[in-house]
């Protein structure tokens, strides 16, 4: 989460940026274009620290960037079988879940969320007329390193105005579902 809140800015950019360009780049060439130069970028760059690294040492300075490289080196990628068994069954419960959920809503068995869920799909079918999935991902990834750091900034304002809603909300889901129709068999 230090992440998205830009507490070490040189790291969320760090993060932040490399993923835009990848995002705004797959919106005008192919997945395979962009893949292979990003690949040859990522070699570029490491191969240009270590020949400024070589070029330091043989002229006895030291190398004004440290070691990037070793932040790099010290990262474990070997995932181990009992993390993949733990994410595998924390995957499986979620699955699990929305399979229930998909199945209660399609059945019109929660009235409440069926009519939530063909709302959302209505409202989707503009917004997928306006937007395609790349550009939206790449508006959610913006949002997601923006959003934190306003709220953030403006708490107090933000914070007020949600609980307004929420009351909204509140009073509409107690009028709406207050009185559920009897089923019939």
């Amino acid at each position: 989460m230090e992440l998205l809140y830009w507490k070490d800015p040189a790291k969320s950019a760090a993060v932040f940026l490399p993923v835009f360009a990848v995002l705004t780049a797959l919106l005008c060439w192919s997945l395979f274009y962009v893949l292979a130069w990003t690949g040859l970028t990522v070699l570029l760059g490491v191969a240009s620290l270590r020949a400024l690294d070589f070029v330091m040492s043989k002229l006895g300075k030291p190398n004004p960037l440290g070691d990037p490289i070793a932040t790099i080196k010290k990262v474990d990628v070997v995932v181990s079988e009992e993390a993949m068994g733990n994410m595998l069954g924390s995957a499986l419960a979620t699955l699990n879940a929305a399979t229930n959920k998909t199945k209660q809503i399609v059945l019109f068995q929660d009235v409440l969320e069926t009519v939530k869920f063909a709302g959302w799909c209505y409202s989707m079918t503009y917004i997928g007329s306006w937007f395609n999935a790349s550009t939206l991902v790449l508006l959610g990834w913006v949002a997601a390193f923006v959003l934190p750091k306003l709220y953030l900034n403006n708490k107090a304002v933000v914070d007020e105005m949600v609980g307004k809603v929420m009351v909204q909300v509140n009073s509409i889901k107690e009028k709406v579902g207050g009185t559920p129709p009897a089923k019939q068999e």
